[in-house]
């Protein structure tokens, strides 16, 4: 051939038509011969060359046998983002890019560790239960968004509540702020409302003890009746044959002679008809006997009812005293004078440990001084449990401290 020099990609487009010749010399080739030539692939290969990306920036300029090396290396080749949000950067930024500017970038949200895409967060953040919000009704901020039903049911001054005396009767309803002072203010009326409510409380005791009593007196008559009742069928099946003898006026004798039980004779009349009816009478003398001991046990549960009521009854008007005896006593010059009345009942309730101790009204040293009040156990307290009345004085947390 004519020795002239062809690139791969030109030799291999030539030997690949029908009848390959050279574009110089058109003459006929084959695969044999053509051959790699050695010197011209040096001398290509130390041709000085510039990185493709020069235009954006990459001043690299070298062989072009390191051409490809540099290539995989240079930080200006252009990549597509993984996280799929579309984007091409530069290698040198893709992990820059991948780990705070990519959309799609999966980040963990602060508040309840859970993985969400950077592009949302900002809508993740309008539904997480654990994000803050401020509550609408006190402007306390930094509350979790699934802790504010709580916040303002039990915490937030300025929910409006109920009077905890409402189910007795008082209809007060104000900000839970103001709570305290509704009750120091009416406090004689809560213990009024208090005192009705005992009133129908022991009404209400009594009527369930007449019931208990009628109760008891049908529950006795029936028991009466089923004994009779067995003792007829007894005497019916000791007396063997006698049973069904006719009697003058017309009956005959369930049993035998002088039985209790008798029924009518006549054509459509069974022998032993009285049995039945025997039976029949206990049966339902059994059923009620059932309805008397399914009242019996209702009751029963109401009394139970009416013994819880009535502690808490007792707490609450316990806890109302001790108010009264706050605001009628304050004592700012250190002198203490505690009035305990009922006496009688509160050292009962002391020895059956509903109410061990009581505490007096505080009292101060002095109008700016320490705040303390007296305890005091009625039935002792320590090794005068039983033998002494123990009296303490319990230091408290005042205005100022």
């Amino acid at each position: 051939g004519c020795g002239e020099r062809l690139c791969r990609a030109c030799s291999e487009t030539l030997l690949a038509q029908p009848d390959p010749r050279c574009p110089i010399c058109s003459e006929s080739l084959n695969r044999k011969m053509i051959f790699r030539d050695m010197f011209a692939e040096r001398e290509t290969l130390s041709l000085d060359v510039n990185c493709e990306n020069r235009e954006i920036g990459c001043t690299w300029r070298g062989c072009l046998k390191d051409w490809e090396d540099h290539m995989h290396r240079c930080g200006f080749q252009q990549m597509k983002c993984s996280n799929g949000c579309g984007k091409v950067v530069s290698k040198a930024n893709f992990e820059r890019h991948a780990a705070e500017e990519c959309a799609n970038r999966r980040q963990m949200c602060q508040y309840c560790s859970t993985l969400v895409p950077a592009a949302a967060m900002e809508t993740h953040y309008g539904q997480c239960q654990k994000y803050p919000v401020q509550c609408t009704l006190c402007n306390s901020a930094s509350i979790a968004r699934d802790q504010m039903e709580y916040h303002r049911r039990e915490v937030c001054p300025e929910y409006v509540v109920k009077c905890q005396f409402s189910e007795h009767g008082c209809s007060g309803e104000f900000a839970r702020r103001e709570q305290q002072r509704h009750m120091d203010q009416y406090t004689q009326h809560h213990i009024s409302l208090l005192e009705q409510a005992v009133n129908k409380r022991d009404k209400r005791v009594q009527n369930l003890e007449k019931i208990v009593d009628d109760l008891a007196t049908q529950f006795t008559q029936l028991k009466n009746t089923v004994t009779t009742a067995t003792a007829g069928v007894a005497a019916g099946v000791a007396a063997g044959p006698a049973a069904g003898k006719p009697r003058d006026d017309g009956y005959q004798y369930a049993g035998g002679a002088g039985a209790p039980h008798s029924f009518p004779t006549g054509p459509n009349t069974r022998q032993g008809g009285g049995d039945s009816e025997t039976r029949d009478l206990a049966t339902r003398t059994a059923s009620k006997v059932h309805d008397v001991n399914l009242a019996v046990d209702k009751v029963a549960m109401e009394v139970k009812t009416i013994s819880r009521t009535q502690a808490v009854q007792d707490v609450q008007m316990a806890d109302l005293s001790l108010r009264v005896d706050i605001v009628d006593v304050k004592s700012t010059n250190g002198v203490l004078v505690w009035k305990i009345g009922d006496i009688s009942r509160r050292r009962r309730e002391a020895l059956s440990g509903r109410t061990p101790s009581l505490y007096s009204a505080p009292f101060y040293t002095s109008p700016a001084g320490y705040k303390m009040c007296a305890r005091i156990y009625l039935d002792g307290d320590g090794m005068g449990k039983g033998a002494c009345v123990s009296v303490f004085f319990v230091m408290m947390r005042g205005e100022y401290d």
